[in-house]
């Protein structure tokens, strides 16, 4: 992709919602202690293996919105009314866009909001909410709601969204599969650089599967189903270890809200800087990766970003426990950085919060700009015996890591790969005229 200009798009707002919990600072304290979200998935009998899953746990839509009721109530009572009955992935991008968009001050600011964009992440968020309305309805489909044609298409997410904050730019959905979280950050990226928005939201969906989705994903041999700790869920997802058997699902949704720097006309946060990005294809249908694809999207991300592979100290690798697929990545990240290697610390944030699928890359994106806040790498759970000993994999403690720039990881069935590159702000925090987030502090142990 070619680089565009000089402007900075940096990052002012962010939030999160995985089976770790609510909200960016419980979700920075579980990557600090190296939590593991993931357990026994039991909603499904129907399925024919025993499965593990980081589900969301008794998340309730009115109870996410208690932390944000001192807000103006037009906004509060948009929210309600639009996502009460709402399927669960639509309910879970609400509470992270608010989240968001409250971090990047964007309730009390001055903006044009024809210069505000949105783009969705993900295809097919709505499976499940699908699959149950067909078993209750399936002989009485008189008493289908109205609502349902419009809910059963992903775009409702960007009529919702648009909707409660008035966005009035561009939006539409991507869908990259598992890279749609990146694809999506590399087309609101896109949209700044070419100056059609000054803001965008970018929302990864939470994937709501069904049992078909997940029964396929396990017949596909991507799923793990058959791994040798399923009495041990939380050692299931073994990213980079030679016992890894394939990905565990995870439900989570992400909101990362970009902005170019020369329209900022206030004091508001910033996590960093999104200094490049590269996605590309590899002329397949399948499911199975491809080193070279792989290695010329992080080689053009840095290149996009006007960078050396030496100049990166963190990987967030896709990583996602699927043998083949650790495999290609660490083949392509060892072909790319050369001597470097041993100097790049690597870790999968997937040992923790399980695979996340459309939100993937939004929630990775938010672990690895938090990382490199606090300066720490954390831990890549389960990892005993790696697949690679010149790779500088993170182990089962975090690590105190100084990052002036990192590399964060998707690639996605039918050749799908995508790589993007933060860096820290060009100046301090004084110069720039930028204040630290909220709830985020630097970290300055290892213990």
């Amino acid at each position: 992709m070619k680089n565009l200009g000089k402007v900075d798009v940096i990052v002012t707002g962010m939030g999160a919602i995985n089976a770790l919990g609510q909200g960016i600072t419980r979700f920075n304290s579980a990557l600090l202690a190296g939590q593991c979200g993931i357990s026994d998935c039991i909603r499904y009998p129907e399925l024919s293996f025993l499965s593990a899953a980081a589900e969301l746990k008794e998340f309730d839509f009115h109870q996410a919105l208690l932390p944000y009721s001192h807000l103006p109530s037009p906004l509060l009572s948009a929210i309600h009314k639009v996502g009460r009955r709402a399927p669960l992935s639509i309910q879970a991008s609400l509470i992270v866009a608010l989240e968001a968009w409250v971090d990047a001050h964007l309730h009390e600011r001055t903006k044009d909001n024809r210069r505000i964009g949105l783009v969705i992440a993900g295809q097919n968020t709505t499976q499940a909410y699908h699959y149950d309305l067909q078993a209750s309805l399936q002989n009485n489909l008189h008493y289908l709601s109205p609502s349902y044609a419009l809910q059963f298409m992903d775009t409702h997410h960007v009529g919702v969204l648009s909707e409660v904050f008035d966005i009035q730019g561009e939006g539409f959905t991507v869908g990259g599969a598992s890279a749609s979280g990146n694809v999506a950050l590399i087309h609101g990226y896109r949209l700044i650089l070419q100056d059609i928005v000054d803001i965008c939201l970018v929302v990864g969906a939470l994937a709501d599967l069904s049992p078909l989705e997940i029964q396929g994903f396990y017949n596909i041999g991507a799923l793990s189903g058959l791994s040798p700790f399923h009495k041990e869920p939380k050692k299931i997802c073994r990213p980079f270890d030679r016992d890894h058997s394939g990905f565990v699902w995870g439900q989570g949704s992400g909101c990362i809200i970009l902005e170019s720097r020369d329209s900022l006309k206030e004091q508001i946060p910033s996590y960093g800087i999104m200094a490049g990005a590269a996605m590309n294809l590899d002329g397949t249908h399948t499911s199975t990766p491809n080193q070279d694809g792989e290695r010329r999207a992080m080689a053009e991300a840095l290149k996009n970003a006007s960078l050396l592979p030496k100049d990166i100290r963190y990987i967030n690798a896709h990583g996602s426990s699927s043998p083949i697929g650790d495999k290609t990545e660490v083949a392509a990240i060892s072909n790319l950085f050369e001597e470097h290697l041993g100097k790049i610390w690597i870790n999968s944030t997937k040992s923790l919060i399980g695979h996340c699928l459309w939100s993937a890359g939004i929630l990775e994106a938010i672990a690895t700009l938090l990382q490199m806040k606090q300066e720490f790498v954390h831990p890549n759970l389960n990892l005993d015996n790696p697949i690679d000993i010149a790779s500088r994999f993170v182990g089962q403690q975090r690590e105190t890591v100084t990052i002036d720039a990192a590399m964060s990881n998707s690639f996605g069935f039918g050749g799908i790969n995508s790589s993007i590159i933060f860096t820290q702000p060009s100046t301090d925090f004084q110069d720039s005229g930028m204040v630290e987030p909220k709830g985020v502090k630097r970290a300055r142990t290892s213990e």
